[in-house]
């Protein structure tokens, strides 16, 4: 409860930040690319299963990404090239499981670098543990990151907004709400847990953003 309350005793010029709260997935990096990544995967599993060419699949993956975003694009791929004997959940498991060929930008890494000489970086992710562990090697980030807190490791019922992994966070590196900043690109998951436990946030709208985190940390 501390933590929550402790902000109203503080103010904008007495703020400085310590620890920097940062989400993954379209925060840090595109997540369409992990998504790209995914699909040439299932595309080339497809391919052993079928023999159907898997340039052709991951067009098809991709232009039914396009048209109706995520959730039926294997439906949609199996049932255009009249597949049956495949199953959904054997596509979902290649793409959950594959090894993501994603990376962050030279300008994200570059403010990375930068910040972690001058704070305690934090990052908290929703999403599958197991999935979001690849993703976060694959991009490199493990050796920048003091701490890395999965939100749904204990179940769906935790992952963001609710406050629990923020005020783990901030109870690990023994910092008050005014030495927080969150950046995210969620105003819910990130923007409203950032207000649960009363600290400051920044709205990431690209990956390329993140030069904004690095200007409002200078500045408190």
């Amino acid at each position: 409860r501390g933590f929550v309350h402790a902000r109203a005793r503080y103010t904008m010029e007495n703020r400085k930040i310590k620890l920097i709260i940062f989400d993954l997935d379209d925060t840090l990096y595109d997540e369409k690319k992990y998504v790209k990544s995914g699909f040439k995967a299932s595309a080339l599993f497809l391919e052993r299963k079928t023999g159907i060419p898997s340039a052709r699949i991951y067009k098809k993956l991709l232009d039914s990404f396009r048209k109706f975003g995520r959730g039926k694009n294997f439906n949609i791929v199996l049932d255009h090239f009249g597949i049956s004997h495949v199953a959904i959940k054997d596509m979902v498991r290649i793409y959950q499981r594959h090894t993501p060929d994603i990376q962050i930008s030279k300008r994200v890494r570059a403010t990375l670098r930068h910040l972690e000489q001058n704070y305690k970086l934090c990052l908290i992710t929703n999403g599958w543990p197991w999935v979001q562990k690849k993703k976060i090697d694959s991009l490199g980030l493990r050796r920048i990151f003091n701490l890395v807190l999965y939100a749904e490791e204990n179940g769906h019922r935790f992952k963001k907004p609710h406050k629990k992994y923020f005020i783990k966070a901030m109870r690990h590196f023994r910092v008050r709400p005014h030495e927080v900043l969150v950046a995210g690109d969620d105003p819910v998951a990130d923007g409203e847990g950032a207000k649960s436990v009363g600290v400051a946030f920044i709205l990431i709208h690209t990956p390329g953003d993140i030069k904004k985190v690095l200007a409002y940390a200078k500045r408190n």
